[in-house]
């Protein structure tokens, strides 16, 4: 006999309820679980966690709870990646006051955005998403550079007009989720 996958569904839930086991509780114990026989499971929800917390930020009940959670993450992730960046082995340090605009200009953005780019990929991301907000520009890019373990689309060596923050094509701004998604795989 095949049980329906509502049934298998219902089981499953009965058997939590029963054990007073909630979707988080054994969701944290898979993760942090060393037995053998647990580890289909938790590579199954390694696997697909980018996946369940995509359905999660869909759904009307849950959209603003992992919409915080996220950029909370994101907060933390980036100031960690800012106080590595500024501590001073980087040699990203500099006296404000005598510093000239000709010497920021040259070699100190070039040392900045390598910089960036080894010590705080999470931020270079961040950073060259927002200058660059149009799909089409992350096309029309040349040249890769690793980001952790991804490549990504850039042109450090090359002065652009960026026109008005976030570029000039009003028209190329993207409303469907998944170019969005495309754009930020990127990163």
């Amino acid at each position: 006999m095949h049980v329906s996958l509502v049934q298998q569904l219902n089981n499953m839930l009965a058997c939590m309820e029963e054990n007073n086991l909630t979707s988080a509780d054994f969701i944290s114990h898979i993760l942090g679980s060393t037995d053998i026989h647990h580890q289909s499971v938790r590579d199954s929800l390694m696997t697909h966690a980018v996946r369940i917390c995509a359905i999660m930020h869909r759904e009307e009940h849950s959209h603003s709870h992992i919409t915080l959670w996220a950029t909370m993450i994101v907060c933390e992730t980036l100031c960690a990646e800012i106080t590595e960046l500024s501590l001073e082995k980087h040699g990203l340090r500099f006296r404000a006051t005598s510093m000239t605009a000709e010497q920021l200009e040259s070699a100190f953005m070039h040392q900045l955005a390598k910089k960036m780019q080894e010590v705080a990929p999470n931020l270079w991301c961040l950073c060259f998403a927002l200058l660059d907000s149009t799909i089409c520009w992350w096309r029309a890019m040349g040249g890769n550079v690793n980001v952790g373990d991804k490549d990504m689309v850039i042109c450090i060596d090359e002065e652009m007009d960026l026109g008005e923050f976030g570029g000039d094509d009003i028209g190329g701004m993207v409303d469907d989720e998944d170019d969005i998604d495309d754009a930020f795989e990127k990163c």
